[in-house]
C-alpha cells in the first residue's frame, strides 16, 4: 500500500478540523448531541490541532469541556485511520531495532540509489519484528495511545453519506484490552507492519514502522521535503468493524 507523504493527508485533515469546529458553532443542536449534554448559549467551541494537542477541538462551557478528535472518511467500510504517527514513539524502542538504526546510519551517509535504500531498509524493519515483544508493545500503547486518549469523545466524519459517528475512547476494544492487559502478539508477513493481536483476537489494529517523508527524504533526494525520520504509527483498520464493536455509538445524520 502506498501513503501519501507529500503532507496532503496532514492538510485534509486539517481542513476537516476546522470545518466540523465552524459546524458546531453555528449548529448547537449538534454541538449538544456531540457534547451529549444540553450545552448553554453561551458554549464555545476552539480548535486545536498540531503535534501538542491530542485533541483536534474541544467544546467549552463554564464548567466543563469535552475535548473531540475528529477523524475523516471517505466511506467506513475503506481505509483506515493513525492512532498516532509518531517519532517520539520510535525512539523509544529504537533499542530493539539495532539493524534497521544501522541502516538508516547507512542510508544517510553513503550515495545509493532510492530504491536499494527502501529494499535494504524496509528488509532491516522486517527482521527486527521479533525483537518488539508483546510487553514492548503494551508499553507503548499504553503511553502514546490509550493514556493520552483516554478523555477523548472521537467524531468520525463519512463524507460519502455525511454521516457522523460519536462514540468515547474509552468504550474501544483497543483502550479496553490494554486495561486488562491482554496478551499481545504479532502477526502477519508485510516487512513494515505487523497486525497486533489481543488474545489473539484481531481488533483490526496494525503497527507500522516507516519513515515520514518517505525514502527520497531520507536520501536527500526529494524536492518536496527536506528530511525524513522514523517513525511508529498505529493504524486503526476496518472502521466499520470498530464502530460495531464499541459501545455507545451514535450516528448523527
Amino acid at each position: 500500500m502506498a501513503f501519501r507523504t507529500d503532507g496532503s493527508s496532514h492538510a485534509d485533515g486539517i481542513k476537516n478540523e476546522k470545518a466540523l469546529c465552524a459546524r458546531l458553532k453555528q449548529d448547537k443542536n449538534l454541538a449538544d448531541k456531540i457534547a451529549r449534554q444540553s450545552l448553554p448559549s453561551n458554549y464555545t467551541i476552539e480548535h486545536l490541532g498540531g503535534t501538542q494537542n491530542k485533541a483536534d477541538g474541544v467544546i467549552r462551557t463554564e464548567t466543563n469541556a469535552v475535548e473531540l478528535s475528529y477523524k475523516r472518511k471517505k466511506s467506513i467500510y475503506k481505509g483506515s485511520y493513525d492512532h498516532i504517527n509518531s517519532s517520539r514513539a520510535y525512539k523509544s524502542i529504537k533499542k530493539y531495532l539495532p539493524e534497521l538504526e544501522a541502516n538508516f546510519a547507512r542510508a544517510k551517509g553513503v550515495q545509493m540509489a532510492v530504491s536499494t535504500a527502501r529494499k535494504k531498509i524496509n528488509q532491516a524493519t522486517n527482521n527486527c519484528w521479533a525483537n518488539l515483544t508483546g510487553p514492548v508493545i503494551a508499553d507503548l500503547l499504553k503511553k502514546y495511545v490509550t493514556d493520552v486518549n483516554e478523555r477523548l469523545r472521537m467524531v468520525i466524519t463519512d463524507s460519502t453519506t455525511n454521516d457522523l459517528y460519536v462514540y468515547d475512547f474509552k468504550d474501544t476494544p483497543l483502550y479496553k484490552h490494554i486495561k486488562r492487559k491482554s496478551s499481545i502478539t504479532l502477526s502477519g508477513k508485510g516487512k513494515t507492519s505487523r497486525k497486533v493481536l489481543f488474545d489473539g483476537e484481531d481488533i483490526g489494529l496494525r503497527m507500522r514502522i516507516v519513515t515520514n517523508n518517505g525514502i527520497s527524504a531520507l536520501l536527500g533526494k526529494s524536492k518536496k521535503n527536506k528530511t525524513s525520520i522514523p517513525v511508529v504509527k498505529f493504524q486503526q483498520d476496518k472502521v466499520s468493524n470498530l464502530l460495531s464493536q464499541v459501545a455507545n455509538v451514535e450516528k448523527i445524520s
